[in-house]
């Protein structure tokens, strides 16, 4: 997740990107199963500006002169139950953080504090595999250099 800094609108991707002060860790818990069947609707994916319920945050934000140096590289993983169910990197991000940003902010001023899901690491959805989660699952997101975030599943 990209956390604004400085205030923001209708800017390009450089002037987005320099809006950015951190990233940190999200679970938005998504409903795949739904999810998939909006996927081709918008080109960002179905939940671009309209989500706003079920998101878990890290609670460690690691500034961007951190993370912008190794962006296209970090590596993740996502566990379910202590088992490692799929591993990805940001290398194959399909919008750079500043196009992420820039479509945020268009004709919507952001402003410091706000928190934008990047999307999920490629291969990290869960649908990939055709698995998925049960109530009472433990799911962890780890991202090399940001941290984890563990969350469980209930009905």
């Amino acid at each position: 997740a990209v956390i604004i800094a400085r205030p923001v609108y209708n800017a390009n991707p450089e002037e987005a990107l320099r809006a950015v002060g951190g990233f940190a860790i999200l679970n938005d818990f998504s409903a795949r199963d739904q999810q998939v069947k909006e996927f081709f609707e918008n080109p960002f994916g179905p939940v671009v500006k309209t989500k706003n319920f079920g998101t878990g945050l890290s609670s460690v934000v690691v500034t961007a002169d951190e993370v912008l140096p190794n962006i296209h590289n970090l590596k993740g993983r996502v566990l379910v139950n202590g088992e490692v169910w799929a591993e990805g990197t940001t290398e194959g991000m399909a919008h750079s953080i500043g196009d992420m940003v820039a479509y945020a902010c268009l004709e919507e001023r952001l402003i410091p504090g706000e928190v934008l899901g990047t999307g999920t690491l490629p291969g990290c959805a869960g649908v990939e595999i055709d698995r998925w989660l049960q109530p009472g699952d433990t799911v962890r997101l780890e991202v090399d250099g940001l941290g984890t975030l563990e969350n469980r599943v209930v009905k």
